[in-house]
């Protein structure tokens, strides 16, 4: 276990990044949320396909989960 002076210290700001960012996926069905995110970035709707017992996200839910990752300034560069 690091002290907490080790880990609040110059990375501080990317760690609560990152905490932003998980907090909103884990709003959401882990494996279709991390989907929706990689068919955002690439603009790839396939990415979106699931296979059963899994579900994609609704367009409603999809829209919620990139509404609220934008509010905590996360962004993801589209692939060349």
């Amino acid at each position: 276990r690091y002290p907490e002076s080790r880990w609040r210290g110059r990375h501080y700001g990317l760690q609560q990044a990152v905490n932003d960012v998980r907090s909103v996926i884990q709003n959401f069905p882990l494996v279709a949320a991390l989907k929706e995110v990689v068919a955002q970035a690439n603009g790839e709707p396939g990415w979106r396909r699931q296979r059963p017992p899994l579900e994609s996200l609704s367009k409603q839910d999809a829209a919620a989960l990139v509404e609220q990752l934008a509010a905590t300034g996360f962004t993801l560069d589209r692939a060349a």
